[in-house]
């Protein structure tokens, strides 16, 4: 076979020019780490199409230090920015973060840790444990559905009977009766476990509950605390407002009917309303007294 004139140095040039490529490499990868990926494209690129390539590269990897640039400068802008709902961001994200290592193992790939998170779902006993069984619920894993949809017909199943049993126990002469269905109607409520019909019904059922042991047990603050909830939820606001505002004047040295006022003012936006409530909760109610769960919440009306 016989070689034509240009053949030659055209296959030597290759060869140089690849031998050249590779130990510029070298260099680079000894002095700069940073863009070592950038650097290794261009030389891939640069031994299949000499010339050309270098020149493409040279020419993208500016526009991307370019660009790197342009992200810094607004990164900068970003974390100067002033945030002035700190304190009401951060309180949902305290919500939001509840539900994140549950979410993260439900979504996840490995089906015997989903099973156990499950599991541990209907042992245990906290807030919104139907909000992560409705997750599970929509997993793309069938196993996970049925597991997920077991534990919360069982978890319903046991809150009725709870109640079923603990409302046959109730007893006019005993408040312990009384403070027992009233818990667990409060956890059942707050599991966030039944549908929208089931959940009104037992606010409902709820509600006579507590108006009868309030009536029995009057000086019982915990029944008017879960009453003013029980109002607030169903919309009764006017209702929920006089009996905060009766377990002010009752309870003056408890913080439970302040925090109750100031939830159902911001509900209507009064913030006047809410300012003179917070002076007379720090002026009656000891620091001690106050629950550490809304300290967030008083450090945002303090600066209303």
């Amino acid at each position: 076979m016989e070689l034509k004139v240009y053949t030659v140095p055209i296959v030597l040039f290759y060869i140089i020019h690849a031998a050249v490529v590779l130990v510029l490499m070298k260099l680079v990868k000894k002095k700069n780490q940073e863009d070592l990926g950038v650097w290794k494209w261009v030389a891939a690129m640069s031994i299949i199409l000499p010339i050309i390539s270098p020149l493409l590269g040279y020419i993208v990897w500016r526009a991307a230090k370019r660009i790197q640039h342009d992200t810094l400068h607004s990164y900068d802008t970003y974390i100067d920015f002033s945030f002035l709902n700190y304190d009401e961001v951060a309180i949902e994200a305290r919500k939001g973060l509840e539900l994140t290592s549950f979410s993260v193992g439900l979504q996840g790939g490995n089906a015997n840790l989903r099973k156990h998170l499950i599991v541990r779902l209907m042992e245990m006993e906290f807030e919104n444990r139907g909000a992560y069984l409705a997750k599970a619920l929509h997993s793309v894993d069938t196993e996970t559905v049925h597991y997920a949809a077991t534990t919360m017909n069982h978890v319903k199943e046991s809150y009725e009977r709870m109640i079923d049993e603990q409302e046959k126990q109730l007893s006019e002469d005993d408040v312990h009766s009384y403070l027992t269905l009233c818990n667990t109607y409060n956890q059942c409520i707050r599991s966030k476990i039944m549908d929208e019909a089931m959940e009104k019904r037992l606010y409902a059922e709820f509600q006579y509950v507590l108006e009868e042991a309030l009536s029995l047990f009057p000086n019982h603050l915990v029944f008017a605390d879960y009453l003013v909830f029980v109002y607030q939820a169903m919309g009764e606001r006017t209702a929920a407002l006089e009996l905060a505002e009766e377990m002010v004047k009752k309870f003056p040295t408890n913080s439970e009917g302040y925090i109750r006022l100031l939830a159902l003012y911001f509900e209507q936006h009064d913030f006047r309303s809410m300012k003179y409530v917070y002076q007379n909760l720090q002026r009656n109610v000891r620091e001690a007294d106050i629950p550490a769960s809304v300290k967030p919440v008083l450090d945002v009306v303090r600066s209303v």
